[in-house]
């Protein structure tokens, strides 16, 4: 399943984001 990695990469994404915010 392809859409795994790309919901897993999403969810990196949003950490990231909350990570630079902080």
């Amino acid at each position: 399943c392809r859409s795994m990695k790309r919901k897993r990469v999403l969810a990196t994404l949003k950490v990231e984001r909350l990570l630079n915010s902080s």
